[in-house]
């Protein structure tokens, strides 16, 4: 196996351990009973949520199979789990040959990255106005 393969492997299998942890601990522990984990700072200063505000939560909710209850705590975080997902594995292999640069670019090009942030920013104004 070359140096870059190695290089690669080793990456693979810390980023599967980190997320077998956090897996393990978002699916055991509710972020809402448990004061370890991290606090919105951009809540707690201003008083309105953030686009990110409830995530953990939903990803607890979504971990033990309550879909509505992590829908309620953070609708755009469930709704764009699967093109986070989708955007990691095309990062991830984005050197591997053209197909994947060809996805890769497309994917992160200017006129996505602008639609994700006007959705980002109406979620967050919708959700702040009627109190989600």
């Amino acid at each position: 196996m070359s140096p870059c393969n190695k290089k690669i492997v080793t990456k693979a299998f810390v980023i599967l351990f980190l997320v077998i942890a956090a897996v393990f601990v978002y699916h055991f522990f509710n972020p809402e009973e448990n004061s370890f984990f991290p606090a919105c700072i951009f809540h707690s200063l201003t008083g309105y949520k953030c686009p990110g505000c409830g995530t953990q939560r939903c990803l607890h909710y979504l971990l033990n199979g309550e879909i509505m209850q992590a829908f309620k705590n953070n609708a755009l975080f469930l709704c764009a789990l699967p093109f986070i997902v989708y955007g990691t594995v095309v990062s991830v292999f984005k050197n591997r040959n053209a197909k994947w640069q060809k996805l890769y670019k497309i994917s992160f090009s200017l006129p996505v990255v602008i639609t994700i942030g006007v959705i980002t920013v109406m979620f967050t104004v919708f959700r702040n106005i009627c109190g989600f």
